[in-house]
């Protein structure tokens, strides 16, 4: 069996998966923090209004889905120029 110098390693794999997950994993802690921020004032108060809650969730992912998405494409993007 010869080996192609071109094709990748299983730890080579591996390591550019692991790469991609990490990626998306920072991500995580950037809408974590957002979704703190934007609901401190809404959540965990007694009385708080259903409405005012859904109003914040729905501004909130507003603002979450670029995010995921960027790092979405960001993680794809690495696997595809390393794989």
């Amino acid at each position: 069996m010869t080996l192609d110098p071109n094709e990748t390693s299983d730890v080579e794999t591996v390591r550019i998966w692991n790469t991609a997950i990490g990626i998306l994993d920072r991500s995580e802690v950037v809408i974590r923090d957002l979704i703190e921020r934007e609901l401190i004032d809404v959540a965990g108060i007694n009385h708080t209004l259903v409405g005012d809650a859904m109003l914040v969730t729905e501004n909130l992912m507003k603002l979450i889905r670029p995010i995921r998405a960027k790092a979405i494409k960001k993680a794809f993007r690495y696997l595809r120029e390393h794989l």
